[in-house]
């Protein structure tokens, strides 16, 4: 007869094993959700009337084909396409660059330049919305565990830096009816679907380890 003692314990290493293996699989997706909760805690301090304030947003920009977008304001000074990264360590790059690189405890890895991601992801809204890119501004947001190494002219900064970048912007671009029309269309158009959203982010980790590689 098998001891209780004995059952307990392989119930336990069989759930350990379980549980590394989820972290394992999922352990980007975490870290990436906190960061994007960071800057989601950061964006509660801006004034709701001014700013409509979006948090992950799916559009479809033609069948079978979508964007997602970690974070949108919509305001009268413009708006704000946001990309967040959650990383901790040396970030290397440049505006042009296809990818920047990530160095940490001496290891080097590469990413697809946000920048880059980004403009994807606001020549989807120019699509939907019917806007010109130029009411649209991109920002990338890190966090402070990161340490920026960087050359760019698009706004790359911290997450503590982010709501007086946004603030920053003062030349009136929009309507008020207007920004208020555009906030409730992409909150329309946002896709909620579980199972959508699931074969969106299947289909994007598919491509990012396509891209993803360790530097040499």
């Amino acid at each position: 007869m098998i001891h209780l003692s004995a059952v307990v314990l392989w119930m336990f290493i069989i759930l350990l094993i379980f549980t590394i293996l989820f972290l394992k699989n999922n352990f980007s997706r975490f870290v990436g959700a906190m960061g994007e909760n960071y800057v989601k805690k950061e964006l509660s301090q801006l004034d709701s009337t001014r700013y409509g304030v979006l948090h992950d947003v799916m559009i479809e920009t033609e069948p079978g084909k979508t964007s997602q977008i970690d974070h949108v304001i919509v305001s009268q000074f413009g708006i704000f396409v946001i990309e967040t990264k959650n990383y901790a360590g040396l970030i290397f790059g440049k505006e042009k660059d296809s990818n920047w690189t990530y160095v940490k405890h001496r290891s080097k890895y590469r990413f697809l330049n946000p920048i880059l991601q980004n403009q994807g992801h606001m020549k989807a809204l120019h699509q939907v919305l019917n806007i010109p890119m130029e009411v649209m501004i991109s920002v990338i947001v890190f966090s402070r565990e990161s340490e920026l190494k960087i050359e760019t002219e698009t706004p790359v900064i911290y997450i503590g830096e982010l709501v007086k970048h946004v603030q920053s912007y003062r030349k009136l671009q929009i309507t008020g009816p207007e920004s208020v029309r555009l906030a409730k269309m992409i909150k329309l158009l946002n896709i909620t679907d579980i199972g959508r959203r699931k074969a969106h982010v299947a289909y994007a980790q598919s491509s990012k380890s396509k891209s993803r590689h360790w530097a040499k």
